[in-house]
Formats: structure tokens, sequence, C-alpha cells
């Protein structure tokens, strides 16, 4: 069938959709062949995220608020997991608990997100091993911290990570005395911020920097607040503050109201809030190098031979901002002055639609873990705390960044300052190598296939091109997961928890939102097998993305189908390929 879709005839211009994904995959039918065909359709669906498909819509939102409790003691120990680093394989967990195992024993998976462009050692395509606590290690780490934080050239790998957090929080449970509790706790604040480092500098020039907002939102507020009309007054909100943070805000001259109800936020006393945060930012920012606050996103950051004292300074402001922001103060805000929240929106570079920018904002491109990173979106590009969301106005990103600055240090304490430290944890890595062969040959024949179809005189050079250069796709660890839980439903594995590991619903977080693939995947799962899947909720962006292997081959043609639907639409209906004649 020929299709000429720059005919001028109505009839001929929409003829491509006489297309269908059988006509051009006609050839190959097993798992690896679909596999390979889905590779190829994302990696050059990517090309096309400026105006993201929003077919995806992610876990319900009464999914959400009913396992609100896993999902942030997931978003917690991902914290703990994704430090970053100036080279990071990112590591995503999801923690698959039935309720009749709460009193027991909770189970937490980790994933990787795997590389398909990474050479590897061969190894096998599944494997899963319980990280089981080595005796006396998660103390020894917490004694000397400061020398288990990994080289000032790089971080600690992620497998060697993974086993130190077990052994940490397997010693931490051992604890029954609240004051060593209390002790330890804050050596692994300093343990988790000094490995960590480098995720924090790129939140914070981030925030310093003019890619992601205009200009340094601090700074927007300060102005916003510096001329008031004097003749408004509205009422002052009272903020409940934490009594051991009292001597915090005094310094800024913020003090409790006579008659106990929290300190005061009004038009008289706003200024003073916004230093107390302006400070408190400040004396985080002091304690990082010049160098890698200015590093380019692009480039991998300088090394950093950071000192004790200045690992102690940035736990201590950490803290310290946790609880401003725990005062939800600027939340306020609007109120008090109303259109400051539509400025800072209209101020980042997401919302003015410079996706560009966005992608440069982020050194988490490839890092950051959306506790908030880098498997997020399953990469960085849809991390939370560069990307303002749909639903969000300025002020409400704005304090969602702040908190992602203190993520970590906020992680340690709440890990072990609830009931859950007590209850026994059997941690599992799981890895699924996305052996895949991909050769030139098949790029070829994917385009070649499809060329068939297309009018001949349509140039479609540029497409092979960009193929053959951009394969990059990733195994991405929600998909890693969901496969595994579809495969034990069939044949329970014996190396894994006999009792209600993978019972649904299987909660999965990975740091971040769920890409279109991952969702979909969820979705057409979901309708084979008995388990039902609470995802995050999605950004509906369509990525480079490889299926792991053991999909059935029925769900794989159901996704290749939908996919190459959104792929054919767009290749045809949009001036990306200009005619060669």
């Amino acid at each position: 069938m020929e299709v000429n879709i720059t005919s001028r005839d109505p009839v001929h211009a929409r003829s491509w959709q006489q297309i269908t994904s059988a006509s051009v995959f006609e050839k190959g039918e097993s798992s690896e062949d679909i596999r390979r065909d889905i590779c190829l359709l994302t990696t050059m669906m990517a090309t096309h995220n400026d105006e993201p498909t929003r077919l995806a819509t992610g876990a319900g939102r009464e999914d959400i608020d009913r396992y609100t409790g896993q999902l942030q003691r997931l978003c917690h120990i991902s914290a703990l997991l994704n430090i970053g680093g100036r080279s990071n394989e990112a590591v995503g967990t999801a923690k698959i608990m039935s309720a009749q195992m709460e009193a027991e024993c909770a189970t937490l998976v980790c994933a990787y997100t795997e590389r398909l462009n990474v050479p590897r050692e061969q190894t096998e395509p599944k494997a899963y091993e319980e990280i089981v606590p080595i005796e006396g290690h998660g103390q020894q780490l917490l004694e000397n911290w400061f020398e288990a934080r990994g080289s000032d050239v790089d971080t600690v790998p992620a497998d060697q990570h993974l086993i130190d957090v077990v052994a940490i929080m397997h010693y931490l449970r051992s604890i029954t005395d609240p004051v060593a509790l209390s002790a330890n706790t804050f050596a692994l604040s300093k343990f988790i911020t000094c490995r960590a480092r480098y995720q924090l500098a790129s939140r914070l020039r981030s925030l310093f920097g003019t890619k992601l907002w205009t200009e340094n939102p601090l700074t927007i507020v300060k102005e916003w607040f510096s001329n008031v009309d004097p003749s408004v007054q509205p009422e002052p909100r009272y903020l409940a503050v934490n009594p051991q943070a009292e001597p915090l805000f005094a310094r800024y001259d913020l003090f409790p109201s006579p008659a106990g109800r929290g300190i005061p936020l009004s038009l008289a006393n706003v200024l003073q809030w916004v230093a107390a945060l302006e400070g408190i930012i400040d004396e985080l920012r002091v304690q990082f190098p010049r160098s890698v606050l200015n590093a380019d996103a692009q480039n991998k950051l300088e090394p950093w031979p950071i000192q004790e004292r200045d690992v102690v300074k940035i736990v201590l402001a950490s803290l310290r901002l946790e609880h401003l922001l725990n005062t939800s103060f600027l939340s306020g805000l609007e109120d008090l002055k109303p259109g400051l929240a539509a400025k800072l929106r209209g101020s980042h570079s997401n919302a003015r639609g410079r996706r560009t920018s966005v992608l440069e904002a982020s050194t988490e491109v490839e890092q950051d873990g959306e506790a908030h990173s880098a498997d997020d979106g399953d990469d960085g590009r849809f991390s939370a705390p560069s990307v303002i969301e749909d639903h969000e106005n300025g002020i409400q990103h704005l304090q969602r960044f702040l908190r992602s600055i203190v993520a970590w240090h906020a992680a340690c304490y709440a890990l072990t300052g609830s009931e859950s430290i007590k209850q026994p944890l059997r941690v599992f890595k799981y890895t699924s190598s996305p052996q895949l062969g991909l050769v030139e040959a098949h790029v070829q024949a994917f385009v070649n296939s499809y060329l068939q179809c297309l009018d001949q005189h349509y140039d479609v050079g540029a497409t092979r091109t960009a193929l053959e250069q951009r394969v990059r796709s990733k195994l991405h660890a929600k998909a890693s997961l969901m496969a595994l839980a579809h495969s034990t439903s069939h044949t329970p594995n014996a190396r894994l928890p006999k009792s209600g590991v993978f019972t649904s619903p299987v909660v999965i977080h990975v740091s971040g939102k769920c890409c279109w693939c991952c969702d979909a995947l969820a979705k057409v799962l979901q309708s084979e097998i008995s388990h039902r899947f609470v995802l995050p909720e999605t950004h509906a962006t369509i990525l480079p993305w490889v299926p792991p292997s053991g999909i059935p081959v029925s769900i794989l043609k159901t996704i290749r189908n939908d996919l190459f639907e959104i792929f054919n639409k767009w290749i045809c209906t949009n001036p990306v390929i200009t005619p060669s004649s």
C-alpha cells in the first residue's frame, strides 16, 4: 500500500490511518522481536516529547489515598537509597507488603533501572537475592560515618550502598534506649547527607541558577512583599511550631503569641519569615564549594573533598529548614497578597513552555533520585523537584522543591521515629538485565518496512539517522517489578517469602512518576492476572523504553499496537521531516 501523506486530496492525506502495526511488523512475532520493535518505537517517539501524549493517568486517587502510608514510607526509603553522584547508577525501590504480613515482617524489593546501551558482564537475565544484614556492619558505619562517605571523586556504588543501608536499619532496630536511638539517627543523617552531597548540591544549584526559574524564587517572594498597601491588613494566620525550634524563630524576631496560638504570619512580619528562609538556605549554601554549585548541569560535578565539620553544619541547617517548612508558612503567603503564586509559576521554565530549560536545569538528569530522582519518570527530567505539575501553583511547587532539599534528612528521622523501625524487614535486590539483540540491521529493517507504506518521495533519512544514534532505551525498575510479580503469580519462587509477597495489590514506588509505557504495562497485566498494581501518578510521556523479558507475547503485542498508533499519527501529521521533492 502506497500512502501519499503530502497530498492535498483529503482522502489521500488521511490514508495514513490505513497503516497498521500488523502491516509494518508482519515478520517478527517472537517475544524478542516485539520487545525490539517497542524499543525502536519508543526511541523514535522520545524525540517528540515537546507535546506529551497525556494518555496515562497512573493510579486512581482512591488508590493513592488508601495506600498513603505505604507510599510515604517507600518515599523515605527511596530517599535513603537514591544518593546521586557524579556518575550514578540509579536505584529504584518498591515495597511489596500484604496486610497479613504487616504485623510480622515487611518485604522490600529493590530494582535497578538498567540501561540498554551500557556494556555489562554476562550475568543471568534475572537474578534476585536477599540482602542479609552483616552483623556489626551497620554500627560500624554509623560510628565511622565520615570515613564511610565514599571517595572525594565519586559516591559509593549503588549495590554497596544498598547493603550498607540494610545493615544500618537492622542495627537501629536493635536499639531500645531512646537516647541511643536519637544519637544514632543523627549519625545516620550525617552518613546519608555525606553520601548524597552531590545530589543535594544539584538541588541548590537549581534554586540559585536561572535555568529552572528566571530568577531566585526567594528573591521574587521578598520583592513581592517589599511594597504592600498598608490599608489592607488580612487577619494573621497562626502557625504551630515545634517548641524545640522556637529559638530558631526568635533569631528572626518571630515569637509565639501570648495566647499560645502559635507564631503569627501577617503583612507586618512576613519579611521576617522570608528572611528566616533565606538565612537558612544561605547556611546550607556556604557549606558547598563554589565550583560544585556553579557546575554546568550537563557536565560531571567537580570532585568535592568535603570536611566533617561541613557535613554537621549541613545536617543542622537541614533540620532548621525542615522545622521552617513544617509550619507551612509558604502556603499562607497567597492570602496575604494574592498573585504571588501566579508570578512564581510564570517564572518557572517548565510553566513557560521552555522544555529545553527544564532538561538543562536538572543535574537530576541521570542523577536525581526523586526521593526524588533518577528513576524518576524513570529519567531525571520528570523528577518532582525540577518540574512544576499542571495542578500546582508556584507556591506549592516552591514548597515541594524546598522539601526535596531536606528529603534525606527527613527520611532518616521519619523511618527511625515511627513504630515501623521495630518491624522486621526483609530486603531483596532484583536485577533484570535488558538483554536484547539490537543491531543497525534491525533499525534499517524497521524504518524500511515503515517507509514501504509511505509515499516514495517522502524523505525520512533524518528518521533513520535519529534512530541509529539514539537507541538508548532503559529497562525501568517499575516494569521489572511488575514482570516479577507476573512471573511469581504463575510460578512461586522459593527464594522469596512464600506468604503474601506479591499478594494484590502490589504497591510500587520508584522515586518518581510513572512513564506512559510502565502505566500501559500495568493496565494490560492487570487484565491478564489477578494482581492489581498501585503506581505513582504518571507524567504520561513516552520515553525510550525496553520491556522486561518474560512478558507474554499477547501483552507485548497490545503495547506495541498502542504505541504504533500514536507513532504513526505523529509522523504522518507533524512536519518534522520535509519532503525531498
